[in-house]
């Protein structure tokens, strides 16, 4: 596995990945809006998850499937405004 986008990534390293600023602010904003949320729904107990759960795994691949299938700008170009 090492595609993205149905690309297979060529090149690889074994440096430990380091992320760049912009990814560490993303990713703290990601986290801030989650815990937003998180409060805002009255903080739930999440449920204990089957990580074999092959529902789980038919849901991922769906997923996937859909967002390769969305990313093909043959089929689906970018809007041009």
């Amino acid at each position: 596995m090492g595609a993205h986008h149905g690309r297979i990534t060529r090149r690889y390293s074994s440096a430990p990945y380091v992320p760049r600023v912009q990814e560490r602010v993303l990713e703290q904003e990601r986290q801030t809006c989650l815990q937003e949320m998180w409060e805002r729904c009255g903080r739930p107990t999440l449920p204990e998850v089957d990580k074999n759960d092959p529902v789980l795994w038919s849901v991922a691949g769906l997923i996937t499937l859909a967002d390769w299938i969305g990313s093909d700008e043959h089929f689906f170009p970018p809007d041009t405004v």
